[in-house]
């Protein structure tokens, strides 16, 4: 808001505010430690602040400043604030309460024995250098003996053994900024660049008191000799710093420290370098996220041709050298990297931004809860994002203040945008890790899933709906862990749990997912072969998943897989129980959804996520999945084209398609595809990508293939028109595998003015794309009917009966259909 022509984006804090600590979660590995339940941490326990209000630019906290020696003391008598938090251990959770924002004291214990020499030995070294240098090479010197010193412990005590001289330090940056001092120069010369650089990597080096100890002396320097309006060079270079994700452990705390002492302006100008920073690197994310799903698809759409005709290893292979690109690579590693600083950069500062959010800064609010949606969708950070809400939901203030300045509901903003994508990734990689221990592994995963809920389900959430579905989805994670002997299981409470969830709400769904994909793994675990008790088959049945929840089990499980490094035998292992989970009747109903109008399109692609490049992997593993209503997974390939045709896009022109074929060979050819096996793939990509939607097995495939090769050389293009028809006449009644083959002989032999009947019915493939507005049921039944009545008028009453060819607009296989479409 505006008061007085200028910008505040930090008012005065509400009155006392009560709010959790915010504990810090390191970014974690793609399969991350377990996670525990420590005990609470010294730095959680509460603490309390005098509360202070500020008036608007220009207000002044009363609280004194003492000048001793020329250097700065801090205030005494002054409590520790929200910056204890600052380095909690990584899997730390806590509910306790932050005190109102005050600057912080300083509390450092004395130097032990063991630490004293090293120390004392280093901060000499820092007075020599300060003395002999300035403020460059002193503050260079004191970040050099830090890291040096590696502990933060004993970085901590070499800030306490250092308290005048970094007063000293702090006092010269505070008079460089005031006086906008020149910085030119290099090196060392370079005062205020060094200066603040290098305080900025001695905080990222030390623990809570060495964080607090410099972010007040610099506090105590800026009101003493600092400017309340333009910090000039100093804020400038916390910004470059905060870009590349440094910095803003020191950014966060001092800015904290500004707005308390009354200097709104100038803290405003530190906060901003990390919001700021922030969101650009939240664009760059979004970005190389959008640029690397593209990618994903394309080799979705390699795969949808290819891979029916590859082996597993195969498979792996292509998608190996598909990777391997250079290009692809550095994207790839670029949207990891921009996610590791976006997840650490909210590590170091998020205690601080969630303390001024829940104090009324709308800029904090706005880049938390548009952060953490993204770290939601990456497979490394999707706990933090978890655990986010959790801190929400707990903490009234920052609640209210991100719901006032952000669009919609909040609660199911969070349900939706945040829970539902962050589920299934954090519960993949908790599968990753035990999915080799058995029974073991089970419980050790219903230990962490539950650890991962709790902070959803305490009591002091604001945020009753995702408590009371998370309390259902912790009851029915609580019986399924009790395994002993699969008869003893009582499942009944958790069928009607699961039952009850609305599968068109992406929260109860992903919640659904979570618990049916925890009893195929805790069966996979438990009992060899997939030989499943009764009580658990029931429990699986319950769920009566359709092409949603479908697809977010093949994503749970081909990431878990993925995670685990090795396809094949862990996605063996879960993926043939997906089965047991669908209702062929619920997914004739979204099959139905999805030809009309292309419904939850776009969900099934981020549901199956990088899994979708699995698909013939999943397809080999569980056979009946392709053959319900159309085929579950061969309908995927149809919904990526649904999204907009991204191959298509892709290509401008005969220059662009002779690139992509070019690019295809050459990936094959690194794979080590033999060439007679690179020849039939390559001749006919969207023939091949429509076959392999048929339900055939490899040898089928490459059979089939292997036939058109031979037309064309014989160029016999009657013949291929003739084979293309049946095929797309068996696609229309929903036959696949050995029936479509059978009904494809039976056909070749067609005459021509048969041909031309049945070619006129069927009309182009697009009829049957969603995308286009084709495959409704009225269309689809009148082509059925027309081409029965071809059909009989060539072959005679028989052909249909024999072949079980029926009128039923749910068989059509849309798939087959927007292959050719999807692979360009």
């Amino acid at each position: 808001m505006k008061s007085d022509g200028l910008l505040h984006r930090f008012t005065a804090p509400r009155a006392t505010v009560s709010a959790p600590v915010p504990a810090r979660t390191a970014p974690a590995p793609v399969i991350s430690p377990p996670r525990g339940n420590p005990g609470r941490s010294g730095f959680d326990a509460p603490v309390s602040s005098p509360g202070v209000k500020l008036m608007g630019e220009g207000a002044r906290s009363s609280l004194p400043t003492a000048l001793r020696g020329g250097t700065f003391r801090v205030p005494q008598g002054l409590q520790v604030n929200a910056f204890k938090a600052l380095a909690a251990p990584a899997s730390a959770r806590t509910s306790g309460p932050v005190s109102t924002l005050a600057p912080p004291a300083v509390q450092t214990a004395a130097p032990t024995a063991q630490t004293s020499g090293p120390v004392e030995a280093a901060a000499q070294r820092v007075r020599t250098a300060l003395a002999e240098g300035g403020t460059g090479a002193g503050a260079l010197a004191l970040e050099n003996e830090a890291r040096a010193l590696g502990d933060p412990a004993q970085v901590d005590a070499l800030l306490t053994a250092l308290a005048p001289e970094v007063d000293t330090l702090a006092r010269d940056l505070a008079l460089r900024a005031r006086n906008n001092e020149d910085d030119s120069g290099d090196g060392v010369r370079r005062q205020t660049q060094t200066g603040v650089t290098s305080l900025a990597a001695v905080a990222d080096l030390a623990g809570d008191a060495g964080v607090a100890r410099l972010a007040a002396s610099l506090g105590q320097a800026f009101a003493a000799h600092g400017d309340s309006d333009n910090l000039n060079q100093f804020d400038d270079v916390l910004g470059d710093l905060a870009e590349q994700g440094r910095g803003a452990r020191l950014g966060g705390a001092l800015a904290q420290d500004l707005i308390q002492r009354g200097f709104v302006e100038a803290g405003n100008a530190v906060l901003d370098t990390t919001t700021d920073a922030v969101g650009k690197i939240r664009e760059d994310l979004t970005t190389a996220q959008g640029e690397l799903a593209v990618q994903e698809q394309r080799l979705a759409a390699d795969l949808g041709a290819f891979g029916p005709g590859l082996t597993s290893e195969q498979r792996q292979a292509y998608t190996d050298a598909f990777w391997a690109d250079p290009s692809r690579a550095e994207l790839r590693d670029r949207a990891t990297g921009l996610a590791n600083t976006l997840a650490t950069t909210l590590e170091e500062t998020g205690p601080a931004l969630e303390a001024l959010a829940a104090a009324g800064d709308s800029d904090s609010a706005k880049v938390l809860l548009e952060s953490y949606t993204l770290l939601a969708n990456t497979d490394a950070h999707a706990e933090a994002a978890v655990d986010f809400v959790g801190r929400v939901g707990t903490n009234a203030a920052l609640a209210a203040t991100i719901d006032e300045h952000t669009d919609g509901n909040l609660e199911e903003r969070l349900q939706n945008e945040v829970l539902a994508q962050a589920l299934p990734r954090a519960q993949a990689g908790i599968f990753a890790r035990y999915e080799a221990m058995g029974p073991e592994g089970a419980t050790r995963a219903a230990e962490e899933l539950d650890a991962l809920t709790a902070p959803l389900s305490d009591a002091k959430s604001a945020f009753k709906d995702i408590k009371r579905e998370v309390d259902n989805f912790k009851l029915a994670l609580g019986a399924l862990s009790r395994f002993r002997d699969g008869a003893s299981w009582d499942l009944s409470r958790a069928q009607t749990i699961i039952g009850a969830w609305d599968q068109q709400n992406p929260f109860q769904r992903s919640l659904a997912v979570a618990a049916v994909g925890f009893g195929i793994y805790a069966g996979a675990q438990a009992f060899a072969e997939g030989d499943y008790p009764q009580a658990l088959q029931g429990f699986l049945g319950a769920a009566r998943g359709g092409v949603l929840v479908a697809s977010g089990l093949v994503g749970l499980f081909s990431r878990t897989a993925d995670l685990a490094g090795d396809v094949a035998r862990v996605g063996g292992r879960f993926l043939p129980a997906i089965g047991l989970a669908l209702d062929s009747a619920q997914l004739t109903q979204d099959i139905a959804n999805l030809r009309d109008n292309g419904t939850d399109a776009g969900e099934i692609v981020s549901l199956i996520g990088t899994g979708i490049s699995l698909a013939g992997d999943v397809l080999e593993f569980v056979p009946g999945l392709g053959t319900v209503a159309g085929g579950v997974l061969g309908i995927v390939g149809g919904v990526v084209h649904a999204l907009g045709g991204f191959i298509s896009g892709l290509i401008h022109g005969n220059e662009e398609a002779q690139k992509l074929a070019e690019d295809r060979a050459k990936l094959l050819e690194q794979a080590g595809i033999p060439a007679d096996t690179r020849e039939l793939l390559t001749l006919d990509p969207e023939a091949a990508a429509q076959l392999g939607n048929m339900g055939l097995t490899r040898e089928q495939f490459l059979e089939e293939l292997r036939k058109r090769e031979a037309l064309f050389d014989d160029n016999d293009g009657f013949a291929v028109q003739v084979t293309d028809t049946a095929w797309r006449v068996a696609a229309l009644y929903g036959l696949e595998g050995q029936d479509a083959l059978d009904l494809v002989d039976a056909l070749r032999g067609a005459p021509p003015e048969a041909l031309d009947r049945i070619q006129q019915q069927l009309g182009p493939d697009y009829h049957f794309d969603p995308s286009t507005g084709g495959a409704s049921p009225e269309m689809v039944r009148n082509a059925q009917e027309q081409i029965l009545g071809a059909l009989q008028y060539a072959f005679g009453p028989d052909l249909a009966a024999e072949h079980g060819l029926t009128v039923d607009p749910s068989d059509v296989n849309i798939g087959f259909f927007v292959a050719s479409a999807q692979v360009g």
